[in-house]
């Protein structure tokens, strides 16, 4: 049976859709227990024993971990990749690679879909400093050393890196430079790529206005929402020995005219403690800086969540204090990866119980059959809109596409329950309602003439709202078709935890 969502009815038939009870929305008090570290997965295959590795993730479900130190200080050059799908360790053997190191920095890069490494120390002794710049290719899962064109970056370790998307470059900050406990680096860099050769770049030394003090050993992520590289603790001359600081930061790359501006902000909420190692990754789906970790934690490293105003805590892992361990986000499964440092080898996952889901149904094919057009031969489209999908206590957008210029009506409908199987509607053929028991409509936001509307709905912040599922579809009538009204796909969706 086709289920394409169309047809051409009398007004009787929309007054029939729309009966049902009504869902009800209400406000209640705040919520925090709907995020859960997980227990350790067990895993026959996975990375040995190590610390001071770097992580990073894919927007579309890689992770990647690489080099790294074990307990007896042998440095490694292995290449792992972690599917959260299948919550499965598998090693790489590129035909080339880095050599091995530790304190080295990593991030992603989307725009020529590599993760970029740089710096770290190795060689003769594990104490040779690097200035080398290497990118894993996502296309072929191989490593290939970028040729940098004018000078040479300073040799750094226990740096960090980020890519700053709305500055289309890699940032690098902090580390000791040239020799291992040595200078301080003070000064940022970003990483310029030729998009001709993607495998040639220019290393360029930041002019933003104020530069932190130099750092050691800190966390930085890049909150999309914002537009903001974060930057939290590490370690600070105090005044002349290094001490972890609770500073944290954050960089617009767009603001003094382009120049780039860094911000000390104190949040609100929960003191923060000095933190030496943290590692930080940006939650996409939920819209908040992650922070875990904390080599002074004297027994479970603190969780702490930030929105870009306060700060939140959150559960610790029990009985676990990293030391150079990985924590990223990804995208693809809405979960943040971790894998523990020198601790213990072990994998853990953090996200809200449950994720969020919006799920998609009613077939794909739209404009076939005499009742399954507009008179501009369309069918509205029913997706989502949002960075923040479907999370308790946060507003979310449906999004209605392909709709027609000028609109007579359209309506948002909302029920409890899937329609199986579809049900017909009398006097459309080829027209199925998806939904079933219970309908709601939900005002629209449109701009004439657009030819899509935004309808935003408000998840109350309400523990009987986590996982709760509930269906949308959409009817929409064309003020300049006598054909009537379609009807679009449907939506399944779950509110994950805030």
């Amino acid at each position: 049976m086709t289920t394409n969502r169309c047809c051409v009815a009398p007004r009787r038939i929309v007054h029939s859709l729309l009966l049902g009870t009504t869902v009800s929305f209400f406000a209640t008090d705040h919520v925090l227990a709907q995020v859960s570290w997980s227990g350790r997965l067990s895993q026959l295959t996975k990375p040995p024993v190590s610390a001071g590795f770097a992580m990073a993730a894919t927007d579309d479900g890689v992770v990647l971990l690489f080099g790294g130190v074990n307990t007896a200080g042998a440095l490694s050059n292995q290449t792992w990749i972690y599917s959260p799908t299948t919550q499965t360790w598998a090693q790489a053997l590129p035909p080339a690679s880095p050599t091995a190191r530790q304190g080295h920095a990593m991030t992603y890069d989307p725009i020529n879909n590599y993760i970029v490494l740089f710096g770290g120390r190795g060689g003769a002794g594990g104490n040779v400093v690097m200035n080398d710049t290497w990118v894993f290719s996502l296309s072929n899962f191989s490593w290939s050393q970028m040729t940098i064109t004018g000078a040479t970056p300073l040799p750094t370790v226990d740096h960090n890196m980020v890519f700053d998307r709305s500055l289309g470059r890699v940032l690098v900050f902090g580390g000791f430079q040239n020799i291992f406990n040595g200078g301080l680096l003070g000064q940022g860099m970003s990483l310029l790529v030729n998009p001709s050769t993607p495998l040639t770049g220019l290393w360029v030394s930041g002019a933003a206005i104020p530069q932190p003090a130099g750092r050691v050993r800190h966390a930085m992520c890049y909150d999309r929402v914002r537009g903001r590289t974060i930057m939290f603790g590490g370690e600070i001359p105090s005044p002349s020995v290094l001490a972890p600081t609770n500073q944290l930061f954050e960089f617009d790359a767009l603001g003094a005219g382009g120049i780039g501006v860094w911000s000390l902000v104190v949040p609100a909420g929960p003191a923060i403690l000095p933190t030496s190692g943290p590692e930080m990754t940006y939650d996409a789906a939920r819209g908040l800086t992650v922070i875990f970790g904390n080599r002074n934690a004297p027994t479970s490293a603190p969780t702490m969540e930030y929105d870009g105003t306060a700060i939140t805590s959150r559960v610790p892992v029990p009985s676990l204090r990293p030391v150079g361990h990985g924590f990223v986000y990804d995208a693809a499964s809405r979960r943040c990866v971790f894998y523990g440092g020198d601790v213990a080898n072990e994998t853990r996952e953090y996200a809200p119980v449950p994720t969020s889901l919006a799920r998609r149904f009613g077939g794909t094919t739209f404009g076939t059959g005499a009742f399954c057009t507009f008179s501009t031969n369309r069918l509205p489209d029913l997706g989502t809109q949002n960075g923040r999908e479907w999370q308790l206590g946060t507003t979310a957008n449906v999004r209605v596409a392909n709709l027609p210029p000028q609109l007579e009506a359209a309506f948002l409908m909302s029920a409890f329950n899937e329609a199986v199987p579809p049900i017909a509607v009398p006097g459309a053929p080829g027209c199925f309602q998806l939904i079933t028991n219970g309908v709601q409509t939900f005002p629209m936001i449109q701009t004439q003439g657009n030819p899509e509307f935004l309808v935003p709905i408000t998840i109350p912040n309400s523990p009987g709202f986590l996982g709760f599922p509930f269906f949308l579809q959409c009817l929409v009538t064309d003020a300049n078709s006598a054909r009537g009204f379609a009807v679009s796909n449907a939506l399944e969706v779950r509110a994950g935890g805030s």
